[in-house]
């Protein structure tokens, strides 16, 4: 019996021995499993922070990501502004006008890269109060062309304050604008009907000299970033206007759109070829058999077409551009400084310097240089004495006149001479321009129409301006270069 009790003693003993022994062992491997665990993470974060150290860095927030300072990322040659052309097209355009403008952009096709504020009677209070806040709201970037065409509706307020409002307003917006790569213009007033103007029945009070005083004090006092555009001297001689005799006809504002387009890219040198110059007319590069035109919607379709054809000629060869991706404005006339910008654009844009002695051009317009150019190199010359008329249309003659010059200057044969007796309005031809126009004659570089006319007098049109072009390259420049006109 006491053997038995001896026994359950030791049993119970070795029991609640056992028992502490098991939970300590279960604590260590509890605590064991979980060291286990969290080594496990810790591993799994050293991984992870390894795979993030190897990883590519991630870009930097783009700014509409993150609305603090951004770093933008270094540019590559081809994306770094400094290695850009210095000229560069708008494929967006901004107008800001009246209700000329509103009219305007139900006159032409509707295209995407435009955008109008514009109001029906709107004059400085509306463009002050209004539509310089609706300007603010457009991000308006590198892509834009800006134009304002405002004024016509101011003609109760003095020229001169009211012209001090707007360059305020357009200079202050301008160097903000300009500041974002943006290209900024004002557009001159357009002129009324003069046979109306002092009709009793003109229901409007303004006047064509004082659209001509107002934009004179524009021109003045607007700044350097801004660029002004003298439409008025180009289109006033022929505009189309409606019984009010202050609003046009569609075509008119069709013309004065084109005009506009024509303007910015000059002003930009648009042309996403190689240059095509006199200097390397014998580059085979260029395909003149591809269709280059076919994307204009306003260019008769037939490739046999001479208008058709001469298009594609100089838009293959970078000579001229669109005014938009879709329209070239054929009939829209030529001004005297877009022909010679083309001209020195031929000649590859060399290098000029020093002041010209014209008074109606100054530093900065896009017509500067290649006037400079010209008149220096004897391929143009003025109207008068200290006048150029950069923005007056440039007539058959004339051109003539410019493209006789500029042969002679780069030194190509000049001597094949034609009488002129043949063409029933010779006689129409001005003294200054018989040698030229005899040598155009006689080279194919000008020819008369369908009813045995030179047209002397008559604007060119940017169709006419294509032609004459591409006959001077192919009968005279290519020639020169040793390249056979095939």
């Amino acid at each position: 019996m006491r053997r038995n009790w001896i026994v359950w003693m030791l049993c119970l003993a070795l029991l609640f021995t056992v028992l502490p022994l098991q939970a300590l062992a279960a604590e260590d491997t509890k605590e064991e499993t979980t060291q286990t665990e969290a080594s496990g993470d810790n591993e799994d974060k050293d991984t992870e922070k390894e795979a993030e150290a190897t990883a590519t860095p991630s870009p930097t927030p783009t700014p509409s990501a993150s609305p603090s300072a951004t770093v933008s990322p270094t540019p590559t040659p081809s994306e770094s502004p400094a290695a850009e052309e210095e000229d560069r097209a708008p494929s967006k355009y901004l107008f800001i006008g009246d209700s000329r403008t509103v009219e305007m952009s139900q006159a032409v096709t509707e295209d995407k890269a435009d955008t109008f504020i514009a109001q029906r009677g709107a004059g400085i209070d509306w463009f002050c109060s209004e539509a310089v806040k609706k300007a603010k709201e457009v991000k308006v970037d590198t892509d834009y062309a800006v134009l304002f065409l405002m004024g016509v509706n101011d003609r109760e307020e003095d020229a001169s304050t009211v012209t001090k409002r707007y360059c305020d307003e357009i200079n202050a917006l301008a160097e903000e604008w300009t500041a974002l790569g943006a290209d900024v213009y004002f557009v001159s007033v357009t002129a009324v009907d003069e046979a109306k103007e002092n009709s009793y029945t003109y229901p409007y009070n303004v006047k064509n000299s004082w659209i001509a005083e107002f934009n004179k004090l524009m021109q003045k006092q607007l700044s350097s970033n801004v660029r002004y555009l003298d439409i008025n001297s180009v289109v006033k001689s022929h505009l189309s206007c409606r019984a009010d005799g202050i609003h046009y006809n569609d075509s008119s504002y069709q013309e004065i759109y084109g005009l506009l387009k024509n303007d910015v890219a000059l002003y930009n040198a648009v042309t996403d070829k190689t240059p095509y110059t006199a200097k390397n007319a014998s580059d085979k590069t260029h395909d003149v058999t591809a269709c280059s035109s076919k994307a204009f919607t306003d260019v008769n379709k037939n490739p046999y077409n001479w208008q058709h054809s001469a298009i594609d000629y100089v838009t293959e060869k970078g000579l001229m551009a669109g005014i938009s991706d879709k329209l070239f404005a054929p009939n829209s006339t030529v001004t005297r400084g877009m022909a010679v910008t083309m001209l020195y654009a031929l000649e590859g844009k060399p290098e000029v310097s020093g002041a010209s002695r014209f008074k109606d051009i100054k530093s900065g317009q896009y017509f500067y240089k290649p006037i400079l150019w010209a008149d220096g190199a004897g391929v143009a010359n003025g109207t008068g004495e200290d006048a150029f008329s950069p923005m007056v249309a440039v007539t058959r003659e004339q051109f003539a006149v410019m493209l006789y010059g500029y042969a002679r200057f780069s030194g190509f044969d000049t001597g094949n001479s034609a009488a002129l007796d043949s063409f029933k309005d010779a006689k129409n031809v001005s003294n200054y321009a018989k040698e030229a126009l005899c040598w155009a004659v006689a080279n194919g570089v000008m020819s008369g129409d369908t009813g045995g006319r030179l047209l002397p007098k008559s604007s060119l049109t940017r169709a006419q301006t294509a032609a004459m072009l591409r006959s001077f390259m192919e009968n005279i420049v290519i020639p020169a270069a040793g390249e056979s006109a095939a």
